[in-house]
């Protein structure tokens, strides 16, 4: 990729073609590729289901010159063409005197001389695609329902979320095929072309990648899978509802709705079994799989239960979920909730023993982060909390069943340690596998289970 640059009044200014696909968004609504910049004029490649743009009309035109650099600039119209293919070429043309900046054009023509050509192509059609669905919903949204909006989004999703999955997963097989020191270049890329249409209008997306607490995987963001996987829609677009449901409904969310079904039945089934039951929960997050079981009345005896997760907001927040429950309900746990984190577990005595013994431990969404040698350290200290008799169940995201890493990893930076069973296996010394075996969870392809039992 090269670009000619001519020196104007001293100042760096572009006055020659940069063949650039710089994404574009025109009045903050509009989402397009600017196929071409030289000096003041530009051209915009928009959806062909767009009409709006008259000679000599007026816009706001938002230029990403990287992932992390964007500029507003005026502009107006003076050409519209249509395209068969190419969608509507809008010629513009920026107001005043202002011109591109060349050094920013410049480096974005390096940054997209790194990229595989194959990767750059499969990121721009998925761009485009997602773009003209955008330019549908919004024009929808312009106009007016026709339908309810339930019923449109039902029918948008049945022909969009096919295609979504099939472009993830053909940009993921290219990545991986890719060597290690020029994949951050790619993700890079990825970012730069799709965010402004999957993560800057999209708030769930938003959260996994901006990660206001510090960390992936936190408990607000389950609450959003919890919320919004089915009957209801977040956000005020319909194109922000349509991606917020996808977001909510590829394999690794909805496993998260598998999973949470699943740790429920086994805390009834404990405290149904046991006279005095005792539970722990490590990483306990929202803590839903609980607060649910009471709200639905399945639980009937009082139980001690006891939770451990490092963010003290998990925590307000669960605590606040139990004080909401009715005092029939809630008088039934004896709940106890420590700030702690896996290195106090692993290395600290006297806070496993302020821990105490438990019928059941299950651990979700914290194996998913830890390196080998702190998994296997954590589960050995975990199964020691156990009575005898007691069960430890450990959740990790699943290897061979992993999919969409594309969206979810080199959009959102949400990055885990998917694992085999055979990897989770090697945490556990081989005296003790006797007593593991690997549960299959319905509607949970995303994760693997892996269940410990210590002996009475």
């Amino acid at each position: 990729m090269s670009m000619e640059k001519t020196v104007l009044d001293g100042q760096n200014k572009l006055s020659t073609r940069c063949p650039v696909p710089f994404p574009v968004i025109v009045d903050g609504i509009w989402v397009g590729i600017s196929a071409d910049l030289n000096g003041q004029d530009f051209s915009v490649q928009l959806p062909d289901v767009l009409s709006i743009f008259p000679p000599d009309s007026k816009h706001r035109v938002k230029v990403r010159f990287s992932n992390t650099e964007a500029e507003e600039f005026p502009a107006k119209v003076v050409s519209s063409e249509s395209h068969p293919e190419s969608g509507i070429i809008v010629g513009m043309q920026l107001a005043g005197s202002g011109r591109f900046d060349s050094n920013r054009a410049e480096a974005a023509a390096k940054n997209l001389s790194r990229i595989d050509e194959s990767f750059r192509q499969k990121v721009l059609q998925m761009r485009k695609a997602v773009a003209w669905i955008k330019a549908e919903c919004d024009l929808r949204d312009s106009r007016g329902p026709r339908q309810s909006p339930g019923a449109f989004l039902e029918e948008l999703q049945g022909r969009v979320f096919p295609a979504f999955d099939k472009s993830l997963a053909q940009i993921w097989d290219l990545y991986t095929r890719l060597h290690q020191e020029g994949r951050r270049a790619h993700q890079l890329f990825c970012q730069w072309m799709l965010h402004d249409l999957v993560e800057e209008q999209v708030e769930i997306n938003r959260h996994i990648y901006r990660k206001p607490l510090g960390y992936p995987g936190d408990f607000m963001m389950m609450n959003y899978i919890y919320d919004y996987h089915a009957g209801r829609y977040l956000g005020k677009t319909t194109f922000e509802k349509l991606i917020n449901r996808y977001t909510c409904n590829i394999p690794i969310s909805k496993s998260n709705i598998g999973r949470k079904e699943y740790l429920k039945k086994q805390i009834e089934k404990v405290i149904r079994s046991h006279l005095d039951p005792s539970l722990l929960s490590v990483g306990s997050g929202p803590l839903r799989e609980l607060v649910e079981l009471l709200t639905e009345g399945k639980i009937a005896k009082p139980f001690s239960f006891a939770c451990v997760d490092f963010e003290k907001k998990a925590i307000a927040h669960a605590e606040k979920e139990l004080a909401k429950l009715p005092s029939g309900k809630r008088g039934l746990i004896r709940e106890r909730f420590v700030i702690g984190d896996v290195v106090s577990i692993i290395r600290k005595k006297d806070f496993r023993a302020a821990l105490g013994q438990h019928d059941l431990i299950y651990v979700s969404g914290v194996f998913d982060y830890l390196s080998d040698r702190l998994a296997s350290a954590l589960a050995e200290q975990l199964f020691r909390l156990l009575k005898g008799g007691g069960r430890l169940i450990i959740v990790n995201a699943s290897l061979q069943r992993s999919s969409h890493r594309a969206y979810y990893e080199i959009l959102g930076e949400w990055d885990m340690y998917h694992r085999t069973e055979e990897e989770m296996l090697n945490w556990v010394r081989p005296e003790s596998r006797p007593s593991i075996r690997f549960e299959s969870v319905p509607n949970c392809p995303g994760y693997l289970f892996m269940v410990l039992d210590k002996l009475a």
